[in-house]
């Protein structure tokens, strides 16, 4: 038996609502020559049975079930057993268009992209009915060396086209040779760690700007708005290893403000997570963790010379300077959208 040319890894936990929709989608592809790996995380509900009810009708699917792990490590679960040139990965609650593989192989033309980057239309479900919630980034199609898809940096950054890892193809060999694996020991930002690692080892980067990958929103519930504990250590060490990639890339200049907004956006959002979100604690003790988090050397470095477009970032930022944090808890108790 031939290995496919692409191997397609779905993490899926309790997503009984979702993952046939999703499989469909990946079933419906007009590029045929894909294996479908879906790992089922520990699911408490039916998308076990749901994975192995979809196994028995197409051939192309292979279903792993594991304790749960959380996403690094059912991601990392099917690239131990993927055999495909390429990796994809997809997660269980979005879906494809139809052409969205095909499109992306393009780039693998005569061996040369390592990495193929796809469009992202971000969604929300309303009636049943897929919106856009947000503007879809506008991409610069084309095949690239490193440094010139790097140039676009600031403009793909915030749209999940660098961080993300579910829009791309990423060459098997390479994870195999440098052994790259999503970390696991943390619960935010690995997918960014993970993408900065393998651009370390790509020469040429593909970009498709049609058609789309579909990141749906379900507004299912809050995971996404709780504070984590150690978000601050979190965001530092992105902020470290995209600077540190940039600068051996020979592209930070051009980034580093937007690298310097980019992390104290995130801190911005941590500040106001203590606030509104960490009720664990004391308003002593929420104080404390903020003036903790503003005292940080990278946050103090990243606020010298700071532009931000923004006005309420620049009053925020500001304030953050003066070390101000008892008003600035006040302004976010205010319950402001920063």
């Amino acid at each position: 038996m031939s290995n496919p040319t692409v191997s397609v890894i779905v993490p899926a936990y309790n997503a009984e609502k979702y993952i046939e929709t999703c499989v469909q989608s990946i079933l419906s592809q007009t590029y045929p020559d894909f294996e479908l790996i879906l790992v089922n995380d520990g699911s408490k509900d039916s998308t076990s049975a749901i994975c192995h009810r979809l196994a028995e009708q197409d051939s192309r699917i292979t279903v792993i079930d594991q304790k749960n792990g959380g996403a690094s490590s059912a991601k990392n679960t099917g690239i131990s057993v993927a055999r495909g040139s390429y990796i994809e990965f997809v997660d269980a609650d979005d879906t494809l268009d139809a052409t969205y593989m095909e499109q992306l192989l393009r780039g693998t033309a005569e061996d040369e992209a390592d990495l193929c980057v796809g469009n992202v239309a971000f969604v929300v479900l309303n009636q049943g009915e897929q919106v856009l919630s947000r503007p879809t980034p506008k991409l610069h199609e084309g095949m690239f060396t490193l440094q010139e898809y790097l140039s676009y940096y600031k403009e793909y950054m915030p749209h999940a086209v660098v961080g993300a890892p579910w829009n791309k193809l990423f060459r098997r060999r390479i994870l195999e040779e440098h052994n790259l694996r999503f970390d696991e020991t943390t619960k935010n930002n690995e997918d960014t760690w993970f993408n900065l690692e393998y651009l370390r080892h790509c020469k040429k980067v593909f970009v498709s700007a049609s058609p789309f990958y579909h990141y749906i929103d379900h507004q299912n519930g809050s995971a996404s708005r709780r504070y984590i504990d150690n978000i601050i250590e979190i965001y530092i060490e992105t902020y470290r290893r995209s600077t540190a990639f940039l600068k051996e890339a020979e592209m930070y200049d051009c980034n580093e403000q937007f690298c310097k907004s980019y992390f104290i956006g995130l801190c911005i959002g941590a500040l106001n997570g203590i606030v509104l979100q960490a009720s664990q604690y004391t308003k002593k003790e929420k104080l404390e963790k903020m003036r903790d988090m503003i005292d940080r050397p990278e946050v103090r470095d990243a606020l010298k010379g700071l532009k931000l477009p923004d006005k309420k970032k620049r009053i925020i930022a500001f304030l953050m300077r003066r070390r101000w944090v008892r008003l600035l808890y006040s302004v976010f108790g205010l319950k402001a959208k920063f």
